[in-house]
């Protein structure tokens, strides 16, 4: 029995890297896990490897709001709950200083490390908050 035995997660960027290793460990302890990135290629793979029937992929792109509502509903569609929402996407994608971003870049920033928190904890509260249960980290 794991301590998370009967809850279900939702992860952005999980299928590698710190994403990934937080799946992982979600699995480990019982939950069921629906990861997300932007490739489907490399999310089945991740599936794949990390196996079971526990474990599902969404392809998601963090910077678009329609896509991260739809993770969750999908990870609700998919699992029939959501419990725990971990929005570890983001980084700085631009390759320009600062100094030279365009309002596009910027913009695109803002959406890949903050609106994806913003959207996707506002999301999962309509399912959490009648469930009288839910961790959320971003």
């Amino acid at each position: 029995m794991g301590k998370l035995d009967g809850r279900v997660a939702v992860v952005t960027a999980g299928t590698r890297s710190i994403g990934r290793g937080i799946a992982e460990a979600f699995l480990a302890e019982g939950a069921k896990v629906v990861v997300s990135g932007r490739s489907a290629e490399k999310g089945e793979a991740a599936v794949s490897e990390m196996g079971g029937n526990n474990v599902h992929f969404i392809a998601a792109d963090a910077t678009k709001q329609a896509d991260i509502e739809a993770l969750v509903d999908g990870t609700v569609e998919h699992f029939g709950r959501v419990d725990i929402a971990v929005f570890n996407a983001g980084g700085v994608d631009q390759p320009s200083m600062i100094a030279d971003f365009t309002d596009e870049e910027w913009q695109y920033e803002l959406d890949f490390n903050l609106n994806q928190c913003f959207w996707g904890t506002r999301r999962a509260l309509k399912y959490m908050l009648p469930q009288q249960y839910g961790r959320i980290t971003c």
